[in-house]
């Protein structure tokens, strides 16, 4: 680490401000993707609300996660949807496998 301290290090850490504002605009992406891809309110979208409840079956969540994944320009892996039954595992999930 060619000069550089561990001061200079810390300055450059995002703080828990910048995590938790990334962490709202992952979420507000799924959010949107979810509300524009099943033409619902985004009201409707609760942490525990089950996603096959409103209209999420097999086909409709794989492009979901692709339409994620073009939004926030990743890849998720191809078991990403294993064991996601919630808007809130999908949300969890996703700031998970973008690091956050």
């Amino acid at each position: 680490m060619h000069g550089t301290s561990a001061h200079g290090l810390a300055a450059h850490r995002p703080t828990a401000h910048a995590s938790s504002a990334r962490r709202t605009a992952l979420e507000g992406t799924v959010r949107s993707v979810l509300c524009r891809q099943l033409r619902i309110e985004p009201d409707s979208l609760t942490h525990d609300v089950d996603l096959r409840e409103i209209g999420v079956d097999d086909d409709e969540a794989l492009r979901v996660i692709v339409e994620v994944e073009q939004e926030l320009d990743v890849r998720f892996p191809d078991d990403f949807l294993d064991g996601i039954h919630t808007y809130g595992d999908l949300t969890s999930a996703v700031m998970i496998a973008v690091g956050e």
